[in-house]
C-alpha cells in the first residue's frame, strides 16, 4: 500500500500551535501519511542562538506530531532565505520518500506565490541592469527586486514581497524541482501564540539567564570580530563591501550586540542581514563554504514511524545517512560541512553555560519517542 509522505523546513523555535496547525492541516488535505521535517539546529535563519537547543526542539516536534526531524547544516540554517530554502528543500528531495513540501506563508494562495516567482525569474534575467541601478541607491536587495517589479506590474501586490513566510514560500518554490507544494495561510497574530511571542515571554520571565546568555554570545561575537581583518569579515556570505571596516570602526563602542547591528545597518544592510553576517563571521562561513556544501541525513528524533522512514531512507536513497559523529568527520563527502554543526553546538553550549562534553555532537543521540 502507497505511503504518502509530506515533507517541511522550519526552525521550530520554538514548536507551537502555529506548527501543529500546519502539521495537520497538510496531512489532512494531502491526504498523508507521515511528516519528515528539516531543522535548523542551534543557529537561526535570521542570525541569533535558538532559544532552546536542537535535541529539546526536535523532541518536542515528534511530540507534536512530527515523525522525523532531521538537522538543516548550519551552513543553510544562518543564511539568507534563498540558501536556507535551497538546503531543506534539496535534502528533503534526495531523500526519495518525500512527495510534497508543505510550508505556511502570509499569501496562502499558490497560484499567486508561483507567479510572484515567475516575476522574480523575468527580473533577474530581463532587467539585471535596471536591478543594479535601484541597487546603487542604497535600496536592500529585497526592497530593489519590489520596487522593480512594482514599477513593470503597476497591479502587483508587493506586499507578498516583504512579509517574512512568503519571502521564503517563494525561495521554496524556486528551489523545488520533483516535489509538489502545499502552502495554508498562517493564522493570524491573536489566534496562536506566535514563535516570537513565545521566546519574549520567556526573556521576560527569566531576565537573569537572558542578560548572561547575550553577554556571552556578545563576548564571543566581539572576540571574534576583534581577531579577524575587515577583509576576512568581508568573505563572509551576508557581507557587502565595506561592511568590514564599519564592523571594525564600531566594534569598540557596541555594548552590546543590538547596539552593534544599530550602529551597523542601513537601508540597504537589513537588522537580520547583519545579525547573520555575525553569525557566518563567528564561524567563518563564506559564500563559497555554502555553494561547496554537502547535504546529508542528522536524525534529531522520530518516533516508531519515523525509524521506518529512517530505514526506507538508508534502502532507497544515496544521501549519506549520519550515525556517528566521528566516522562522518572521517567522510570526506560531508565531513567539510558538518564540521560546523559540531562546532556550532559547542559554541552555543558555551552561550548557554551547558556542560561542554556532556551536550556535544559526541556524546548526543538521536531522540526515539517509540
Amino acid at each position: 500500500m502507497y505511503m504518502k509522505t509530506i515533507g517541511i523546513v522550519t526552525e521550530f523555535n520554538p514548536f507551537h500551535d502555529g506548527h501543529r496547525y500546519l502539521i495537520d492541516n497538510a496531512k489532512k488535505i494531502q491526504y498523508a501519511d507521515f511528516v519528515i521535517a528539516i531543522m535548523s539546529g542551534n543557529f537561526m535563519q535570521r542570525g541569533y542562538p535558538a532559544l532552546f537547543d536542537k535535541w529539546q526542539r526536535a523532541k518536542r516536534a515528534v511530540e507534536g506530531g512530527v515523525n522525523l526531524v532531521l538537522e538543516l547544516p548550519l551552513v543553510f540554517s544562518c543564511a539568507s532565505a534563498g540558501q536556507f530554502a535551497y538546503g531543506g528543500v534539496n535534502i528533503l528531495e534526495k531523500l526519495g520518500i518525500v512527495d510534497v513540501l508543505a510550508f505556511g506563508s502570509e499569501s496562502g494562495n499558490l497560484k499567486q506565490l508561483k507567479k510572484t516567482v515567475d516575476l522574480i525569474t523575468k527580473i533577474d534575467i530581463d532587467y539585471p541592469d535596471e536591478l543594479k541601478e535601484i541597487l546603487s541607491k542604497g535600496y536592500s536587495y529585497p526592497a530593489a527586486r519590489s520596487k522593480l517589479i512594482a514599477s513593470i506590474e503597476p497591479d502587483f501586490d508587493d506586499s507578498i514581497l516583504s512579509e517574512p513566510n512568503n519571502i521564503l514560500a517563494l525561495e521554496y518554490l524556486r528551489h523545488i524541482d520533483t516535489l509538489d507544494a502545499y502552502t495554508i495561510k498562517r493564522i493570524g497574530k491573536g489566534h496562536v501564540e506566535t514563535a516570537s511571542d513565545i521566546r519574549r515571554i520567556w526573556k521576560e520571565d527569566n531576565p537573569q539567564k537572558t542578560a548572561e546568555f547575550e553577554q556571552r554570545y556578545f563576548d564571543l561575537v566581539r572576540s571574534k570580530l576583534l581577531l579577524i581583518s575587515s577583509e576576512e569579515i568581508d568573505k563572509t556570505a551576508s557581507a557587502g563591501e565595506g561592511l568590514g571596516n564599519k564592523i571594525k570602526s564600531e566594534i569598540r563602542y557596541a555594548q552590546s550586540l543590538e547596539e552593534l547591528v544599530m550602529r551597523v545597518k542601513s537601508k540597504r544592510y537589513t537588522y537580520s542581514r547583519i545579525n547573520r553576517l555575525l553569525v557566518q563571521a563567528l564561524f567563518g562561513i563564506t559564500n563559497e563554504i555554502i555553494n561547496e556544501a554537502s547535504l546529508y541525513v542528522r536524525p534529531l528524533a522520530f518516533d516508531r514511524q519515523g525509524a521506518t522512514l529512517l530505514r526506507a531512507i538508508k534502502e532507497l536513497s544515496d544521501i549519506p545517512v549520519v550515525d556517528s559523529i566521528p566516522k562522518a568527520l572521517k567522510d570526506r563527502r560531508i565531513a567539510e560541512t558538518i564540521k560546523y554543526d559540531v562546532l556550532a553546538s559547542d559554541i552555543y553550549n558555551i552561550i548557554y553555560g551547558n556542560d561542554l562534553y556532556k551536550n556535544s555532537d559526541f556524546v548526543q543521540k538521536p531522540i526515539a519517542i517509540i
